[in-house]
């Protein structure tokens, strides 16, 4: 059985040392989230302390950021992992970032096609 765990952290640069011992305490991968940080710097410094263990974006707010962005970032990442990425983007229908988005947005479904 595979057993994952979240990046506890209070800064981005703890995410070396969390990664790491997660990965010396056998996690299959690691997973943080856009909440105080962004995901994809927190995980890039991840892959430079780990070999092993993937490493996943919970939250990585899609609507919020440039798909081309996102993708070339995410393609980074996954390139100095060595393979390792894992991405959970939520589709921000609900809540904050769908009102942030105004009358007239798309369900999420359509959005997520459309990617």
């Amino acid at each position: 059985m595979k057993v994952d765990t979240g990046l506890s952290m209070t800064a981005t640069a703890d995410s070396r040392s969390a990664a790491a011992e997660a990965e010396r305490a056998g996690y299959a991968a690691v997973w943080t989230s856009e909440v105080k940080h962004d995901p994809f710097v927190a995980l890039a410094l991840a892959a430079t302390a780990t070999e092993r263990v993937e490493l996943g974006s919970a939250i990585a707010v899609a609507f919020a950021r440039n798909p081309m962005t996102t993708a070339v970032q995410a393609n980074d990442l996954q390139l100095l992992s060595r393979g390792r990425l894992r991405r959970g983007d939520p589709a921000g229908r609900d809540g904050p970032a769908g009102r942030l988005a105004g009358p007239g947005h798309a369900p999420a479904t359509v959005r997520y096609k459309d990617l």
